[in-house]
């Protein structure tokens, strides 16, 4: 009998979309993450000492070209209200489709 941990289904899951996760290198060090799901834009991470120099406005646009080159014609991203970000996603084309109130519990 094989023994899986509980864990192990992630770590499959994380292989089978692996050609989904995308990162910037600057220097030989991760800088930048992102990761695909279909059309969506589902996370752009940049390393907070260097947001601000372009990174995340060069990765953007690449991984919308590689959502094009995958055969979809729109490209569909969830930022979160507050987020800085917003004027550079605004300045890339990007336009407010809807708002969504998301609610928290502390426990």
């Amino acid at each position: 009998m094989k023994t899986i941990l509980p864990f192990s289904r992630y770590t499959r899951d994380w292989k089978e979309d692996a050609g989904d996760r995308f990162v910037y290198e600057l220097n030989g060090e991760i800088v930048a993450y992102s990761h695909l799901s279909g059309h969506v834009l589902s996370s752009i991470s940049v390393r907070r000492d260097l947001q601000g120099c372009g990174i995340g406005r060069k990765f953007t646009m690449y991984l919308c070209n590689e959502i094009y080159q995958r055969g979809n014609e729109k490209v569909d991203l969830w930022c979160v209200v507050g987020n800085y970000a917003i004027g550079l996603y605004d300045g890339l084309g990007f336009k407010e489709k809807h708002i969504t109130e998301f609610v928290r519990k502390t426990l």
